[in-house]
């Protein structure tokens, strides 16, 4: 006989609500949910997010079909310039800075990068996440919950 599917380990707050709706695509919990200091920032087109404990950068672009997302790693250390002096946002932006600021301005392309120019600056949290055997659930700032799928897609609620 085959053997039946096991239950789901319990998924805990502050994503039991939420589950439901990805379930199908996220499956079952890797882990526990973690609580971890992070950054977010948004931008024109789509936000970035960093995780202090694995030093990465999630970047988020707003596409018209949805969203899609890439993990780049952290490679600003203190005492690297933290942002461009020759680069002048448009009125209303800013250039993104240090961890953020030198992934935009090297990898992403700058003010020709996907996400477009920052539209405010970096805001640091305590930032919620859980990882599942399809993605990642995370919470920005103001708690609204995040779904990173391993193949390159996001979806957020009433976003």
């Amino acid at each position: 006989g085959t053997a039946a599917a096991l239950p789901c380990p319990t998924v805990a707050p502050p994503f039991t609500g939420v589950y439901a709706r990805w379930q199908a695509a996220l499956g079952c919990p890797k882990g526990p949910a973690g609580e971890v200091a992070m950054a977010m920032q948004v931008f024109e087109r789509g936000r970035m997010f960093w995780r202090s404990d694995t030093r990465e950068i999630y970047v988020l672009t707003q596409g018209a079909q949805g969203g899609r997302w890439r993990a780049y790693p952290d490679t600003w250390q203190e005492g690297q310039p933290d942002r461009d002096p020759a680069l002048q946002a448009p009125p209303g932006r800013e250039q993104p800075v240090r961890g953020f600021g030198k992934l935009w301005r090297e990898q992403l392309g700058g003010p020709a990068a996907e996400v477009g120019w920052a539209q405010g600056s970096e805001q640091g949290y305590t930032g919620r996440w859980q990882p599942f055997a399809g993605g990642l659930l995370l919470l920005d700032p103001e708690g609204h919950p995040y779904a990173l799928f391993p193949d390159g897609r996001w979806e957020s609620e009433g976003k």
